[in-house]
């Protein structure tokens, strides 16, 4: 697939599909993405990613990445030993400030980084603190890295602190938000990005401009000022030294664009992080129509009776999955294993509320950080880094083997609803559902 597609314009896909055993042969891809793992760069083990726009170095032990070379061969990051703004400090993402133990920063020893996949369209790898609390996930593609935080231990921003176009001028470079607000380099923000949380970089003489985005939007200030000189100091989720950025999920995007006005910029940002909009028909001559997506305005958290892939996502009972009606995409928001829950666990009743995620488990299992086995009548609390029991059930009168909490939801004044099963006979007949409202 080849050229690219203008707003708007309609572009048709003929796909066929081939038995096993029929003598066909998969056609070979040139690389549009190549990784080199292990590389050494200004002193740290690093992971080397070239695109057709972009060379990346990821500093493993840091995991930030300290060079981030345009097609010009300009280093907007240009990560040295020199002292603070002119080189220590630069770097992206630089999630947590080097006193606080600087993690997803380069030229730092904080974390341990494996690749995890390299295909001709991604490389992806991931980065966990080598006290566990934090992990994060990039995926490279030809146009744009892309990040995932999958672990938090304390609140974070997201950071752009480097030299656009490989020099800092602050009376000559921009910063341009989505909404239109421009501001020389020199220049600062002290408040949110209403709407659409993105901005992006430019150098006027090079023509090219770094855009930066943030998947989900808040309410929280995205700042920026210069130091001097030396660099950039932008970030999503700051304000002043403080990081503001909590919970999950969140993603970040980045690439260059060869644009310096925000109708050049706009299009390839959404084309970067916003969902497609896609149709078919069965190719059967009749014109029947395929699968379509029916946009419907709601989306519905679930999670899986057992493991299944669904629309290419991995998806595990100890998961919880939303599914967007209005896309029709189906997104893992809370990734049990990664969060630490053993593959026994099995969630049976969900809720997630001011990004703490709430579940109770079908059968009794342990869950890190709760003394001996989280029974299937208690509820647990997940605060993004740490596990709490939020209701014992055999403290709420939920005391006999069969009452199994299967059903939870927060009402309007913020309470929790219960639904549990109960047996008041030994007949299965005699089975009840009861609705509890809880208050703890």
């Amino acid at each position: 697939m080849s050229g690219s597609t203008a707003a708007n314009e309609t572009r048709r896909y003929r796909v066929r599909f081939d038995v096993v055993g029929s003598g066909f042969s998969a056609p070979a891809f040139t690389d549009r993405v190549t990784l080199t793992d292990s590389i050494g760069h200004k002193g740290y083990q690093s992971v080397r990613v070239v695109t057709a726009a972009t060379e990346y170095f990821y500093h493993k032990p840091g995991g930030g990445f300290a060079t981030l070379l345009d097609s010009d061969d300009n280093d907007w990051i240009n990560w040295n030993t020199a002292a603070q703004g002119n080189g220590d400090f630069r770097g992206i993402p630089n999630m947590v400030h080097p006193n606080d133990g600087g993690y997803f920063h380069p030229g730092r020893n904080s974390v341990s980084t494996a690749v995890i996949h390299d295909g001709p369209l991604r490389a992806s790898f991931r980065s966990s603190s080598n006290n566990g609390g934090w992990q994060v996930q990039w995926d490279v593609f030809p146009d744009y890295a892309r990040m995932t935080v999958l672990k938090v231990a304390a609140n974070y921003w997201f950071l752009y602190e480097g030299v656009p176009g490989g020099l800092l001028q602050p009376s000559n470079d921009r910063l341009t938000r989505s909404n239109g607000d421009s501001i020389p380099a020199s220049g600062t923000w002290t408040t949110d990005i209403p709407g659409d949380e993105w901005v992006f970089v430019t150098d006027q003489s090079l023509g090219r401009s770094l855009y930066l985005i943030h998947h989900q939007e808040d309410t929280k200030v995205d700042g920026y000022y210069a130091d001097g000189t030396a660099m950039t100091i932008f970030g999503f989720g700051r304000s002043g030294n403080q990081r503001l950025l909590s919970g999950l999920p969140n993603q970040f995007t980045f690439g260059f664009v060869d644009e310096t006005a925000i109708n050049g910029v706009r299009p390839v940002v959404n084309a970067a992080y916003k969902p497609l909009t896609i149709t078919g028909s069965n190719d059967d001559g009749f014109e029947e129509p395929g699968p379509i997506c029916d946009s419907q305005p709601f989306s519905i958290l679930f999670s899986p009776k057992a493991a299944k892939v669904v629309n290419g996502v991995n998806l595990a009972d100890e998961d919880i999955v939303r599914y967007d009606a209005s896309t029709c995409a189906v997104t893992t928001v809370f990734d049990g294993t990664a969060a630490g829950l053993p593959a026994s666990a099995n969630l049976d009743a969900i809720a997630v509320k001011d990004g703490v995620t709430y579940f109770s488990l079908l059968a009794p299992a342990t869950v890190p950080g709760i003394a001996g086995k989280v029974d299937d009548s208690d509820v647990v609390a997940y605060d993004g880094s740490d596990f709490t029991l939020f209701i014992d059930g055999s403290a709420n009168l939920l005391t006999t083997n069969a009452e199994d909490v299967d059903a939870i939801a927060f009402d309007e004044t913020g309470k929790l609803l219960l639904s549990c099963l109960l047996y008041t006979s030994p007949s299965p007949r005699d089975r009840t559902r009861s609705r509890m409202p809880s208050s703890p």
